[in-house]
């Protein structure tokens, strides 16, 4: 599932499941150090995602879909 696909908290569960059945061996951060790191950092920048991406969403109000972009984006994250 993709996180623009996540609209409810039903879709954040299957989200998450689908990252756990793929697994971290792709993933840039692919331990917890490393994840948890990149997540509070993509935390703090998913400001610049949306505006470099044109995604008409407001970063200061939490929502399913801002949660599954940051966790996508701390999988990657430098």
């Amino acid at each position: 599932m993709k996180p623009e696909n996540v609209k409810t908290r039903q879709d954040f569960a299957t989200y998450l499941a689908a990252l756990q059945a793929e697994g971290t061996s792709s993933w840039e951060n692919n331990t917890l150090d490393k994840f948890l790191g990149a997540l509070e950092a993509y935390t703090n920048d998913i400001d610049g995602y949306y505006k470099n991406n044109k995604i008409a969403l407001d970063p200061y109000k939490a929502s399913w879909r801002t949660l599954a972009d940051i966790i996508e984006g701390a999988k990657i994250y430098e």
